[in-house]
C-alpha cells in the first residue's frame, strides 16, 4: 500500500467526485481512477460506490478514510521532522563564551547572524571561566564553548579550532607609562604598580601567570577580576598594572617575554 494511493484516496472521499480529485491532485482522471481499483485490490474491497452526483464511501471506505489520514499526517509529520533536523530548523544550541576585552574574534555578532538565520534553534550562552567551560564540554552540559586556549592546549579528547589570535597588552595610566618602550618586557611592569589580574580559571590569567613565571617574576595581587572592562578601568585609574588582550585595532603580535605597551584612557 502506497502513501500516494492514500492520498488519492482521502482526495476522491474528500471532493465525492473522481473529476474533481483528479483535477486536485494534478493527475489525469483515467489514472486516478486506475489508482483507486489498485488500492482496493490491496484492501480487498470496494471504497467507493458510483452516485447520480459522484461518488460515496462503502462501510469499507468510511473504515479506511480516517486510518489513511492518520497514516498521511504521520508520513508528513515525518518529513517535516527530518527537514527541520538538516536544515537546523528548530533544536538548541548550548555556547560557552569566554569573557575578555579583546576585539580579535567577533563571537557575539557571528552568533547573532546565526540566529537571524536559523530563529527557531533555541541558543543558551553562558561565561564562565576557561577551565570551567571546557570540563563542561567533555561533561556534556555545553555543545562548544570559545575559551582562551590554544589548541595545543585542549585535552585530547576534545576537538578543537583556532578562531583567532589575539595579543597582550599592558594597560596603565599614561604617567605610569612614561619611559617604558615599545614593546616592554614583561619584567618591566611589576615595578610600575601591582600586577592585577583576571580571576583564577580563565585563560587569560593563565597565560599571564605562565609568562610571569618565565620571566622569574613573583608577584601577588589583592585585586582580581572576573570582567576585563572592570580589570582595565582599575588599571587606568592608578590602582596597577593589568595585561589584558588587546583592546585597540592596532595590535602587533607579541612573544612570551616580549610585550606591548598600551596606554589608554577608560571612561
Amino acid at each position: 500500500m502506497e502513501i500516494r494511493h492514500l492520498r488519492y484516496f482521502v482526495a476522491v472521499a474528500e471532493a465525492g467526485n473522481v473529476t474533481r480529485a483528479a483535477q486536485h491532485c494534478h493527475v489525469a482522471q483515467s489514472a486516478l481512477s486506475q489508482q483507486i481499483k489498485r488500492l482496493e485490490s490491496e484492501v480487498g474491497a470496494p471504497l467507493f460506490t458510483r452516485t447520480p452526483r459522484g461518488v460515496e464511501l462503502t462501510p469499507a471506505g468510511q473504515l479506511l478514510l480516517p486510518l489513511a489520514r492518520r497514516v498521511i499526517a504521520d508520513e508528513e509529520q515525518a518529513r517535516v521532522q527530518v527537514r527541520e533536523y538538516l536544515g537546523l530548523e528548530r533544536g538548541r544550541l548550548r555556547i560557552g563564551l569566554i569573557q575578555t576585552g579583546g576585539d580579535a574574534g567577533d563571537v557575539v555578532t557571528s552568533l547573532a547572524a546565526f540566529h537571524a538565520e536559523h530563529p527557531s534553534i533555541e541558543l543558551q550562552i553562558i561565561s564562565r571561566p576557561s577551565l570551567e567551560m571546557v570540563q563542561r564540554v567533555r561533561d556534556g552540559d555545553l555543545d562548544a564553548a570559545v575559551v582562551g586556549f590554544a589548541p595545543e592546549e585542549i585535552a585530547a579528547d576534545l576537538q578543537s579550532l583556532r578562531l583567532a589570535v589575539d595579543p597582550f597588552v599592558a594597560v596603565l595610566p599614561h604617567a605610569s607609562a612614561a619611559g617604558l618602550p615599545d614593546p616592554v618586557d614583561i619584567a618591566a611592569l611589576p615595578p610600575r604598580g601591582p600586577i592585577l589580574k583576571f580571576a583564577a580559571g580563565t585563560g587569560m590569567r593563565r597565560h599571564v601567570d605562565e609568562a610571569l613565571e618565565r620571566a622569574g617574576v613573583a608577584t601577588s595581587s589583592l585585586i582580581e577580576i572576573a570582567y576585563a572592562p572592570d580589570l582595565l578601568r582599575f588599571a587606568v585609574l592608578g590602582m596597577g598594572v593589568a595585561i589584558a588582550p588587546s583592546v585597540s585595532p592596532a595590535r602587533r603580535r607579541v612573544t612570551s617575554t616580549a610585550w606591548e605597551r598600551r596606554t589608554a584612557s577608560w571612561a
